[in-house]
């Protein structure tokens, strides 16, 4: 999970750079989150608690205190955070290399989308951030599906459906077994908690009693049988991730 944090007191820009963001990692089918934020204190407080994987798109111009001390303060909180300074001023690219700030984007510029774009290529690149994908033969036609965007997968008599996340379609559906496909998804995470569910961990939000919920709202049963295996085999992925 990217999270990407988007400080703006421009509201309509904060829109506008949400909106662009999230078509960006959209493309890219990553997993992120985007938070934001008017006002570089709150910014400040919010980056107290982010540990790895976290982009920062600032503004410079902004009241109370201005982005290249909210960059300042940032930089003082961790040293991997990726700081993006958004500004309508070139002048102030020197005093952002003060903060290593990774990039500048100049608000206004006919190719803001493109540079955009770029910098989001640059830092992934920076992180080494894989993104492991697999491809079925779908009814539905070949569809290339990112492994961590899929929440679970359901048998239903000869077919299989799989349940994905930030896809135009939410469900997918291929002629085999569970058991095939099971196999295929060995060393994804993915865990068979009923004959009939393989679910991906990372979209497991809570296993109670013989219960998986998970993260879009479905809850799945589990056999007593199998209860204890799953809640150990959930609570050791817990605590590697």
């Amino acid at each position: 999970m990217i999270t990407i944090a988007i400080c703006d007191d421009e509201r309509h820009f904060q829109k506008e750079m949400e909106k662009m963001v999230s078509l960006s990692m959209d493309r890219k089918n990553i997993d992120y989150q985007i938070v934001l934020f008017d006002n570089g204190r709150e910014l400040v407080e919010y980056c107290k608690d982010l540990e790895q994987n976290a982009i920062v798109f600032l503004d410079i111009n902004m009241d109370d205190i201005d982005g290249l001390e909210t960059g300042k303060m940032i930089r003082e909180l961790s040293p991997d955070i990726y700081i993006i300074f958004v500004t309508a001023y070139v002048k102030y690219s020197t005093e952002g290399y003060k903060v290593k700030a990774f990039r500048y984007i100049i608000k206004g510029d006919k190719n803001f989308d493109k540079s955009l774009e770029e910098c989001m290529d640059e830092i992934l690149k920076d992180m080494d951030y894989g993104i492991r994908k697999i491809t079925f033969e779908f009814k539905e036609g070949e569809k290339e599906l990112s492994i961590d965007n899929i929440i679970y997968i359901e048998s239903d008599l000869h077919t299989v459906n799989f349940y994905v996340s930030r896809c135009k379609k939410r469900k997918y559906t291929i002629t085999s077994t569970l058991n095939e496909i099971e196999k295929r998804m060995e060393g994804c995470d993915f865990l068979r908690i009923h004959q009939s569910f393989l679910v991906n961990l990372k979209h497991v939000k809570n296993i109670r009693t013989y219960v998986a919920e998970m993260d879009n709202g479905m809850e799945l049963s589990i056999p007593r049988t199998k209860y204890r295996a799953v809640k150990e085999a959930y609570v050791e992925y817990k605590g590697e991730v």
